[in-house]
């Protein structure tokens, strides 16, 4: 899916783009917006072609072959995937928060110094808005919220420096109240033993905690009370059908379904318990 980006004048007047050909210099605008908010995505150049480029006759993989011999992308591999990354992207674009929380599911570059996955910016070279930045006078941004059609206020507009380390004076970030590897561990304590255990705790499985620990799901149901997600993770081990355990239904969800919004409403709606589906449940309990 397409994201909505920002583009300043300094772009068109960058003089290492401006040796490369003009289909990478439009493939390389089109590419921010295939990119998730940390700047990485699939590297598929045909599918990349038919999203980015769809009308002209042209090897979408030569085009990035420029821009990567100009420092302004990257390929990089995970698990014997290909993935691209477009370097300084977190330096120049304010993602909406809601793709944030969103989270993803493109995994960071790998390199020597982090295993675990880092951001390779490694060059100076100067980008579609640095140039901006030097300039006394700088241009009407025109800058658009992402997946909206209203303007930031100029005096509001974010700029490179941002990204700078905070001050002394920085005010402290609330602590996140979510209790996730609390919720994480109930989870794999009672259907450890029916559904996939969760391992990993990502960003998207953040994502969806947070958004759920927000919610009200009855009178004394909140997602903010620890106790609510015991009484469902029980309420779940009690399905048949959603462990597993019924007779010629082989499908079995996994954590990231149970939290989904739509899909945790239908299981306390009850839709995944019927007949002898409502058995006892013999779960020892946590001492």
């Amino acid at each position: 899916m397409a994201r909505a980006r920002n583009i300043k004048p300094g772009f068109f007047t960058n003089d290492d783009l401006g040796e490369l050909s003009p289909l990478a210099r439009l493939g390389f605008i089109g590419l921010w917006g295939q990119a998730d908010f940390n700047g990485n995505m699939k590297y598929k150049p045909k599918r990349l072609k038919v999203e980015v480029l769809p009308y002209d006759n042209v090897d979408f993989a030569e085009l990035v072959g420029e821009l990567q011999q100009a420092g302004f992308v990257e390929i990089y591999q995970v698990d014997g995937e290909d993935y691209l990354h477009v370097v300084n992207f977190r330096k120049h674009q304010r993602p909406h928060k809601n793709e944030v929380l969103r989270g993803t599911d493109i995994p960071q570059p790998v390199t020597g110094d982090d295993p675990n996955g880092t951001d390779p910016e490694r060059n100076g070279i100067e980008t579609e808005q640095e140039r901006d930045e030097n300039v006394s006078n700088p241009p009407d941004t025109g800058y658009l919220i992402p997946d909206s059609g209203y303007q930031i206020p100029e005096s509001k507009t974010p700029s490179s420096g941002d990204d700078s380390a905070p001050s002394s004076e920085s005010k402290p970030q609330p602590k996140d109240p979510v209790e996730y590897q609390a919720i994480v561990d109930m989870y794999n304590e009672l259907l450890g033993d029916f559904l996939p255990e969760v391992v990993k705790l990502n960003t998207k499985r953040k994502s969806l905690m947070r958004a759920r620990w927000k919610e009200v799901f009855g009178k004394n149901s909140r997602g903010s009370d620890l106790d609510f997600w015991r009484r469902y993770f029980l309420h779940v081990r009690r399905s048949k059908p959603l462990t597993g355990t019924k007779d010629g239904f082989n499908w079995r969800p996994g954590f990231d379904w149970l939290l989904n919004e739509s899909n945790m409403t239908r299981v306390i709606e009850g839709e995944f318990h019927q007949g002898d589906d409502q058995r006892n449940d013999h779960l020892r309990e946590a001492s």
